[in-house]
């Protein structure tokens, strides 16, 4: 129908298949509501929805997000796709289910919130933690304080006086190249 109140109120009662939602793209179809998402079990109709929901901009869709990420199962095609998008790359590290590369490559990005969201992750690996908190020069660490298996002994670095810094400044007076 080319009465866009008849399309959203048909949309909203769902119930299509995976076939009808491929078409509703490729037909230029945008914003599918909430609901349809979780109807959607093709891998690359998901990623459709990925594609629409990030290149959304100012009328980014957070309940969207949230349905798709609340799966029980995210293809990594689909978290590759959200990637490319800084307002999803925010909220996709603390996936369980994001692929480890991203996962690594998030930890280690520019913007702050989408760092911290990757460091709270229970698998990111010891070591990314570590080399991002130092090069961060996090003081605080409030980053790790959200992951069940940070470290203790870096839990307890943060926890400190000076933290971090403190700790930076210990360990480059006491090396043997300084």
């Amino acid at each position: 129908d080319h009465d866009s109140d008849v399309k959203r109120t048909a949309l909203q009662i769902g119930g299509f298949s995976d076939d009808f939602y491929a078409r509703f793209f490729e037909m230029g179809g945008r914003n599918l509501p909430a609901r349809c998402i979780n109807e959607i079990g093709d891998e690359k109709v998901l990623d459709l929805v990925a594609q629409d929901l990030g290149a959304s901009g100012a009328r980014f869709d957070h309940i969207s997000l949230v349905n798709i990420l609340d799966r029980t199962s995210i293809p990594h095609s689909v978290f590759m796709t959200l990637a490319q998008y800084p307002e999803c790359r925010k909220r996709i590290g603390v996936h369980p289910d994001i692929p480890a590369e991203l996962l690594e490559e998030l930890a280690y990005d520019a913007n702050e919130w989408t760092s911290t969201s990757a460091l709270q992750n229970p698998m990111i690996p010891e070591a990314v933690m570590r080399d991002v908190l130092l090069k961060r020069k996090d003081s605080s660490c409030l980053a790790i304080r959200g992951n069940p298996f940070a470290p203790h002994d870096l839990i307890d670095i943060c926890a400190k006086n000076g933290g971090i810094q403190k700790y930076l400044g210990k360990s480059c007076k006491t090396s043997p190249s300084a």
